[in-house]
């Protein structure tokens, strides 16, 4: 649902308020510190794109824009604890979740998922569909 607003005109906000609600909706709580990022020169840059967001706020979307939306859901705790590996990211209650990492390409007129092959989301929906 995060990509669905990663539109040219939309803005930031956008992207984190729909997951937001998408994730309440399904039962699920978002990790607040962790978000999306650019993607330019170096593979981490701005803008910040957040999980959590209202709507009309952030930075506006604008065609040439490269970016990750990038949701770490849970089925409980929202709290995140690093394991002593100082990579692995785990629950503090230990319930179930996932991180969603995909990239995207913003142009005038549509917006490219890069980590699709045929860059239509829809063309990878296993659940039933919101868009």
């Amino acid at each position: 649902m995060g990509i669905s607003r990663a539109k040219a005109g939309y803005f930031t906000g956008d992207i984190g308020n729909i997951i937001t609600k998408t994730a309440e909706m399904l039962g699920c709580s978002i990790a607040e510190e962790y978000a999306g990022h650019g993607i330019g020169k170096r593979i981490h840059e701005d803008p910040i794109i957040p999980n959590i967001g209202e709507k009309n706020t952030g930075i506006r979307i604008v065609p040439g824009m490269v970016f990750t939306v990038e949701p770490m859901l849970s089925l409980g705790s929202s709290n995140i604890a690093k394991m002593n590996d100082g990579w692995t990211l785990v629950t503090d209650d230990g319930s179930l979740s996932a991180q969603f990492e995909h990239t995207v390409a913003v142009f005038r007129d549509y917006t490219e998922v890069l980590t699709f092959s045929s860059g239509k989301i829809t063309d990878y929906i296993d659940f039933p569909p919101f868009f």
